[in-house]
């Protein structure tokens, strides 16, 4: 039996012989030249530490340590085993050192959540540009078809304005997609959308939705002219399909990256969300910036633009519970217009 010191580690707990699941109470006593007494009742064993294992430190879990010759020992003495792990060389593990260094814990948690955050923030919205640069621009148009289908059970139907009229509206179209053709295999279509209200969208691939309720609130076809070209910029600029990608977060660059791009337009839910989220800011400072070139060019006046835009805003501010609204997410209409009332 070994001589116990007077300053020597006591660590008490339970041993387990590994035949059963009955415990009988025991004690496992510091000793030198990295060895151990396993004390119990009238039994004394003789511990070699080189040759245990030590389970980590979790929070209030009981420490296990396995021994070599069969059976084990457990005990709640968290700080005893730690101990007795430095005494014998044994330094605790990763772990266990963070649990104790709570300072060190916290900031490393502080850390994984502004890195989560910026990557939402910057690292997405940079990740679906750079996918959506290298994806065929057949995969818009899957992805348009299969949105505007979604949208056409769920938002939208037909559009109840005149063969004539719808006929007007083509041709103004015809008119501000001109000399664009390789950018977008073009389609222009009507719906009557009673819960969006007055709004236009450009879908990838190329095709630009307008609602008769825009259609309704305008006074002038120019004015209808210059939302089409706003709508044409976000198609120039793949708008629709970084949207998307974004939207859906990384799985959806997964699957577009790999091959599987039509079945995005299986997710159901992309495509209210489209209406419903609108594209960032910046995305339609650069489709105003297309609208107003377009317009310089054909000698339009830039107030078609501003007269319905401020038209736009003021018909949303009183249908503010829409959540379709269209200055949802839209820069401030004093950024985008110049208004007279």
């Amino acid at each position: 039996m070994s001589i116990l010191a007077s300053d020597a580690r006591v660590i008490d707990g339970t041993y387990f012989d590994g035949r059963s699941a009955r415990g009988v109470a025991a004690r496992l006593v510091a000793c030198a030249n990295g060895r151990c007494d396993l004390q119990m009742d009238d039994q004394q064993r003789c511990i070699d530490m080189a040759s245990v294992k030590v389970s980590a430190r979790i929070a209030h879990i009981p420490r296990r340590i396995d021994f070599s010759g069969g059976g084990h020992f457990e005990t709640l003495d968290n700080d005893g085993i730690d101990a007795l792990q430095i005494q014998h060389a044994q330094h605790p593990g990763l772990v266990q050192w963070f649990e104790r260094q709570w300072k060190v814990a916290l900031s490393s948690l502080l850390s994984v959540v502004l890195v989560a955050v910026l990557f939402f923030t910057f690292g997405i919205p940079w990740l679906s540009q750079r996918v959506a640069q290298v994806l065929p621009v057949s995969a818009d148009a899957h992805l348009g078809k299969g949105v505007l289908e979604i949208l056409d059970g769920r938002l939208l139907k037909p559009s109840t304005l005149s063969a004539e009229r719808q006929y007007q509206l083509q041709q103004r179209f015809d008119e501000v997609i001109r000399n664009q053709r390789g950018a977008g295999n073009w389609q222009f279509e009507l719906r009557d959308a009673p819960i969006v209200g007055a709004n236009a969208f450009a879908l990838p691939g190329g095709t630009v939705v307008m609602t008769d309720q825009l259609v309704a609130l305008a006074q002038h076809d120019e004015e209808l002219m210059t939302v089409l070209a706003h709508e044409v910029g976000h198609v120039r600029r793949r708008h629709g399909l970084r949207q998307l990608l974004q939207g859906l977060g990384v799985s959806a660059m997964a699957m577009a990256v790999f091959g599987d791009v039509t079945s995005l337009s299986t997710l159901t839910g992309v495509a209210p969300a489209l209406l419903q989220a609108g594209y960032s800011r910046d995305m339609e400072r650069e489709a105003d910036t297309y609208s107003r070139a377009w317009m310089q060019q054909q000698g339009i006046a830039q107030r078609r633009f501003d007269d319905l835009m401020c038209r736009l805003a003021a018909s949303h501010g009183s249908q503010s519970d829409s959540k379709y609204n269209y200055f949802a997410s839209h820069p401030a209409i004093s950024e985008r217009a110049r208004c007279t009332q």
